[in-house]
């Protein structure tokens, strides 16, 4: 098994990477303005560019996107309960990266742009239930580590940030943008197959390690020393051990007299 620093380590990398790349979503809207994401809605209208009900298209996006964000980390505690929190997290990295592919094919007038990002919201919360209880192998420090993961979780709303800066200063277009980023997807949904099976409760469950035979032996003696120790009435054993004698003998005579 992996150690727990490398167990969080790929939590947090992970978190940052995938988990709440939907909350960007405001950052990205320069971006598809220019890219004229539903601007047929702005036709036979005198409203400045954006208008009114292209602007109300892509916040309806953001607000399904939000609610599906909610739904996946039910689901993936559900699965996790179930499965474990391996099958839950490669799950829920699975449905982020084909959110992101729906989003690289989705023309300008396209409905994709809705089931998309609602998969990477979706996918996202998995991403961070099947994270915490990376916490329980740090004993003591509990509340910081579950306190770094939703810090990047948090984080991961610089994503769009930075596709937002790529499509400023290099140029690149939208299709562009979100086929790098399953990239990025696919890269943790590869290294989620690493997370362990049942969630971690103990420092003890990274690397479980049988009972040793000598522990074993050491209880048995101590066991055998604390019924040795045992107080013994030593005027009690004589006084019993002569009246069996005596009643022995007594009993003897008896006997022959008979």
């Amino acid at each position: 098994g992996l150690s727990r620093s490398t167990y969080l380590t790929l939590a947090l990398a992970q978190q940052i990477l995938a988990g709440g790349v939907i909350f960007g979503w405001q950052a990205l809207l320069p971006v598809l303005y220019d890219y004229g994401v539903f601007a047929e809605s702005c036709k036979g209208t005198d409203e400045a560019y954006p208008c009114l009900k292209m602007r109300s298209k892509l916040a309806l996006v953001f607000s399904i996107a939000g609610s599906a964000n909610a739904i996946g980390g039910m689901v993936a505690g559900v699965i996790m309960d179930r499965l474990g929190p391996r099958v839950a997290r490669m799950f829920s990295s699975l449905i982020v990266l084909g959110g992101s592919l729906m989003l690289a094919y989705a023309g300008p007038e396209s409905f994709m742009w809705f089931p998309g990002l609602a998969c990477m919201g979706f996918g996202g919360n998995g991403i961070q239930i099947t994270s915490f209880h990376i916490s329980n192998l740090f004993p003591g420090n509990e509340k910081l580590v579950v306190s770094l993961i939703a810090g990047a979780f948090a984080a991961s709303a610089s994503l769009f940030t930075l596709m937002r800066l790529l499509h400023d200063t290099v140029g690149w277009d939208m299709r562009t943008l979100f086929m790098a980023y399953c990239g990025v997807c696919a890269a943790v949904f590869i290294t989620s197959s690493a997370w362990p099976d049942k969630p971690f409760t103990s420092p003890d469950d990274l690397e479980p390690l049988p009972q040793n035979s000598e522990d074993i032996i050491r209880e048995a003696r101590s066991e055998d020393q604390s019924c040795h120790s045992l107080p013994i009435d030593s005027d009690a054993y004589m006084t019993s051990r002569d009246s069996s004698m005596h009643g022995g003998g007594d009993s003897s005579l008896h006997g022959r007299s008979s």
